[in-house]
């Protein structure tokens, strides 16, 4: 009896450990995280428990599409654009929840494990629609489960186009122009005779 104590507490530790998701954080991801898109907005779940129920792992449907499944100490996100939403998983019992989701939004979506009475059935998993100031700190401490995420190609800079060299201009050169003279004709003066007497002819 004293040997069954410990070997069942370890095949509980183990069955703990194996329902508790592991991958990248979310400091791990920051650097890849896609930008949302003009009218779009981004929907986290996530679980934080991780002792009870780990093994139950049921999918989630966001408008009866599967975005992914609710994990122990795990969170994925979906962008997805503007407009009304039901998020809705099923185990012993179907859960849903209802929420509106805006522009550059951002919703956090707690899935926690619900444990049927006297253990008889399997757990459930309740949905808690929570506020940022609670839902991110508690997001930093979760590892990432949804599908991979690759970093958007950034474009190089474009380097402003130099304007194409002009060619230097000779200045025209203008003809030189001479001055005009105009000569004028002056009278021919004739030299009166020294020895002329008659005013007529003189």
């Amino acid at each position: 009896m004293k040997m069954i104590r410990p070997l069942l507490a370890l095949l509980m530790l183990a069955a703990v450990l194996a329902g508790c998701a592991y991958g990248p954080k979310p400091a791990d991801l920051e650097v890849a995280m896609p930008a949302l898109k003009p009218g779009y907005g981004r929907i986290y779940f996530l679980r934080s428990s991780a002792f009870f129920g780990s093994p139950v792992q049921p999918e989630i449907l966001l408008n009866n599409q599967v975005v992914g499944r609710s994990r122990a100490r795990g969170f994925f996100f979906v962008d997805r654009p503007a407009g009304p939403y039901q998020a809705r998983t099923s185990t012993s019992v179907t859960s849903t929840l209802t929420f509106d989701l805006y522009p550059g939004e951002t919703k956090y979506v707690r899935t926690e494990l619900v444990i049927a009475l006297m253990g008889i059935m399997p757990g459930s998993i309740a949905f808690t629609l929570m506020d940022e100031s609670v839902g991110e700190p508690e997001l930093r401490k979760l590892s990432y489960t949804g599908r991979t995420v690759k970093p958007e190609p950034r474009q190089a800079p474009q380097r402003a186009s130099q304007p194409a060299p002009q060619q230097m201009q000779q200045p025209m050169q203008q003809p030189m122009t001479q001055p005009v003279t105009q000569s004028v004709s002056q009278p021919v003066v004739q030299p009166m005779p020294t020895n002329c007497t008659d005013s007529a002819t003189c």
